[in-house]
């Protein structure tokens, strides 16, 4: 079995009387299918996401991560790490599509969009 195909339940069961998305949420579309044991096991203090997942937040803090906020301090993660947070990252935007940001658009070729197809 590849790593990227078991699921991973993460968050908590919603309480009662919560609204109806958040219980739809929770069942199922919470599932994650990468591996984040190494990650965690490497840095502890991104067990924050586990919290954080299937949110806004939880998108923003991943994408945090995958830019430099420190003004050219940041070192960055070892390969392997970079590459776990990226694919948290796009699956979160493939699971959660409400919270992903328009960002994507600064990489698009501004002359490819004026020419007409």
């Amino acid at each position: 079995m590849n790593i990227l195909d078991r699921g991973v339940r993460v968050g908590s069961r919603p309480a009662k009387g919560a609204k109806q998305c958040d219980q739809d949420r929770f069942r199922g579309q919470r599932m994650r299918k990468t591996d984040v044991s190494a990650l965690y096991t490497a840095f502890p203090h991104l067990e924050k996401l586990e919290k954080l997942w299937g949110s806004k937040d939880g998108r923003d803090f991943i994408n945090a991560l995958l830019n430099d906020t420190r003004g050219g301090t940041r070192q960055g993660f070892p390969a392997e790490h970079a590459v776990t947070i990226l694919r948290l990252l796009l699956e979160h935007d493939a699971l959660f599509p409400q919270f992903e940001d328009s960002t994507g658009a600064i990489w698009q070729d501004p002359e490819r969009q004026r020419r007409p197809r």
